[in-house]
């Protein structure tokens, strides 16, 4: 038996998430976690028949979703999932093997004789096996100087909005924050990326100012069109000459 848990570092900030409970005694389960608030989509196959309601158990409650496959002839049945990122899942397998796709808060995968793969940014993860015998291979993908790819910068991103979008009590998102942390994090996984400082005015005669993060000279994930102009890049060993208001705070 082999056991994994995988839990996204990002995460541990995200109190809100849906549970999904999987059990397949004889397929395989693929798990696709995306970048999204979306509903959970499923999709069950049997390569030798049809598959009939009494092979599948689906309950839904507020919360969480179980979906245990049992079929009376042990029947092969594959199950392909497409969760959210902030899902809590567990899975678990008799024969069959588990693919896990992408960053994930929590996944715990247990089977008893069958493979587990996963693919996701490792250093956003931790990882944690437990097996009753060795596994007949063990292995991570080797780290080191990233190129840019924009799906992947975007993913962090996304991931980091999820946090860094908390408008509750003293929690407000700000764009410098939010560079600074996508920067922390996209360098964490080889990606050299730099920080932006522009202002530009606004419609109402102010000055209005904006921090956004570029790796290649690509803006990453930027809904609207930057036509700030730059008054200081991070890193740079150039000077920062912008002027900056003093603030003051009059008690009425």
């Amino acid at each position: 038996m082999v056991r994994l848990c995988v839990a996204a570092v990002l995460f541990g900030l995200l109190g809100i998430s849906e549970k999904v409970q999987i059990e397949n005694s004889f397929g395989n389960v693929t798990i696709r976690a995306e970048m999204s608030a979306g509903e959970i989509q499923w999709k069950a196959t049997c390569p030798v028949r049809k598959i009939t309601p009494e092979d599948v158990a689906y309950r839904k409650s507020p919360g969480e979703i179980v979906l245990v496959f049992r079929p009376a002839d042990r029947a092969k049945i594959d199950l392909e999932i497409t969760v959210p990122h902030t899902t809590q899942l567990r899975a678990t397998t008799g024969s069959g093997d588990i693919f896990l796709t992408g960053l994930i808060a929590h996944a715990e995968l247990k089977t008893e004789t069958g493979g587990v793969s996963i693919a996701t940014p490792w250093r956003l993860s931790r990882v944690k096996v437990a097996s009753s015998k060795p596994p007949l291979e063990l292995n991570a993908a080797a780290t080191g100087d990233t190129k840019f790819d924009v799906a992947v910068a975007n993913q962090l991103a996304r991931a980091i909005d999820q946090v860094l979008s908390i408008d509750m009590f003293v929690f407000k998102p700000l764009c410098w924050k939010r560079a600074t942390v996508l920067r922390r994090y996209l360098s964490s996984e080889g990606i050299t990326s730099r920080i932006l400082f522009g202002v530009r005015n606004d419609s109402s005669g102010g000055v209005a100012g904006h921090a956004w993060l570029e790796s290649g000279g690509i803006p990453i994930l930027e809904s609207q069109p930057l036509d700030y102009v730059v008054t200081y890049t991070f890193p740079s060993n150039a000077p920062c000459t912008a002027e900056l208001a003093i603030m003051s705070h009059e008690q009425k």
